[in-house]
């Protein structure tokens, strides 16, 4: 059960439409935009502070996706490179700021919402009923 605080009486439609809007934000502003960057990572910071989420525990969940981020930046990086005029390096290091911040936004999502809450607000959001129904059968087999 995720821990008391103002990020866990909040409604689940307000933290899902939150956490995806925010990484549809990070998605969407150009390359090398490295001031809006920071003030994004700062906002996810204060959002992390009050979900009440462990930093150990985020720090350890993203140094284990840190290898397909590496992984996938180097893939990408010479599109970004070329079509924004950003060296290739600080186009590496774009993609994998981004994929950091939209990591730790998910990550934080799931450790102050439970998965009967979000499951709940896509229901509410619309998300057809099968596939909710889906999604809740793929969830109870994980434990099996």
């Amino acid at each position: 059960m995720p821990p008391d605080g103002p990020a866990r009486r909040l409604d689940g439609r307000i933290k899902l439409l939150t956490a995806v809007g925010f990484v549809v934000l990070v998605a969407a502003i150009p390359p090398g935009s490295w001031r809006i960057l920071a003030v994004l990572a700062v906002g996810l910071a204060t959002a992390v502070a009050l979900a009440g989420a462990p930093l150990r525990t985020l720090l350890l969940r993203w140094l284990a996706f840190a290898p397909v981020l590496v992984f996938l930046a180097a893939l990408t990086a010479g599109r970004v490179a070329a079509t924004s005029g950003l060296p290739w390096g600080l186009a590496a290091a774009d993609l994998s700021t981004r994929s950091s911040l939209a990591f730790v936004a998910m990550t934080t999502l799931a450790h102050a919402t439970t998965w009967a809450e979000l499951l709940s607000a896509m229901r509410r959001l619309g998300l057809p009923a099968s596939l909710a129904t889906t999604l809740a059968v793929m969830h109870r087999y994980l434990f099996v």
